[in-house]
C-alpha cells in the first residue's frame, strides 16, 4: 500500500544521500542527469555544490526543479549557481545543447540509468555525454566522479524533442523560450 511506497522512497533517498555524500566535494560542479523535480539538490547543497546543471526529459519536472531551486513552497532557495535543461540525457543532441567546454567534477544519474539501454545507440550517447563532461584527472580525493545507480528495469519514458533554450536559474528569474 501507501506505506510500502513511502518506505521504498525513503530507502531510495537514503541510498542517494549516502552515494552523494561519499562522492561529493565542497566547491564541486554537478551534472545531474534525469534530475526530475530537483529532489536531490538539497543533497548536493549539503555536499557543498558550487554549480549545478540539471537535465530532464520532462519539461514540467524541469519547471518544478527551477521552482524548488528558487525556494518554492516555503523552502530556502539553493545557494549555488544552477542551469536547467529540458532534454534527453541519452540523446547525442545533448552535447550540443550544453555550453561548450562546460565540465563537471561529478555526474549523477539516480534511478534512471536503465532508460538509456533501450537501444545500443542510446547507451552509446549516454556514455559519450558523460565522458565528454567529466573533468580530466588522476584518481585522488578531488578526482572527477561518476555516480550511476540503476533501478529495476521499466519501459523507457516517451521521448521529447530537445528544447532550444535552457531554463536559467542563475538570477533567480528563470526564463525559457520552450513553451513556458
Amino acid at each position: 500500500g501507501g506505506s510500502d511506497i513511502l518506505t521504498l522512497r525513503n530507502l531510495h533517498n537514503w541510498i542517494k544521500s549516502v552515494l552523494i555524500a561519499r562522492h561529493m566535494r565542497s566547491g564541486a560542479s554537478v551534472l545531474d542527469l534525469a534530475c526530475g523535480k530537483g529532489g536531490d539538490m538539497l543533497k548536493f547543497k549539503v555536499g557543498g555544490c558550487a554549480r549545478y546543471v540539471g537535465v530532464d526529459i520532462a519539461i514540467e519536472s524541469v519547471r518544478d526543479a527551477v521552482g524548488r531551486y528558487n525556494g518554492a513552497h516555503g523552502r530556502q532557495p539553493m545557494p549555488f549557481e544552477a542551469f536547467f535543461y529540458a532534454a534527453d540525457f541519452a540523446d547525442a543532441a545533448l552535447a550540443a545543447a550544453l555550453p561548450t567546454g562546460l565540465l563537471f567534477h561529478l555526474v549523477s544519474c539516480q534511478f534512471a540509468l536503465h532508460y538509456s539501454f533501450s537501444s545500443e545507440e542510446r547507451a552509446a550517447a549516454l556514455l559519450a555525454n558523460v565522458s565528454s563532461r567529466l573533468l580530466p584527472g588522476a584518481p585522488s580525493a578531488s578526482a572527477p566522479r561518476l555516480i550511476l545507480d540503476a533501478s529495476p528495469t521499466r519501459a523507457p519514458p516517451p521521448r521529447a524533442p530537445l528544447q532550444e533554450a535552457p531554463f536559467s536559474a542563475r538570477r533567480r528569474t528563470p526564463t525559457c523560450s520552450c513553451g513556458g
